[in-house]
């Protein structure tokens, strides 16, 4: 009975591991997304601005 308890909490744990990743993961998908677009912005300006 006590095995069947252990499992259910590292699997509770494993959920609350897996999702904090997935939140961690996606703040950094959006913020490299940003970063990029600003770079990429500020590029075109330049070679538009040499145009």
């Amino acid at each position: 009975m006590k095995q069947i308890n252990l499992k259910s909490k590292r699997n509770k744990d494993s959920l609350k591991t897996s999702a904090s990743l997935k939140e961690k993961v996606e703040f950094y998908r959006e913020f490299s997304k940003v970063k990029n677009t600003v770079n990429v912005t500020n590029n075109w300006m330049g070679l538009f601005e040499k145009f």
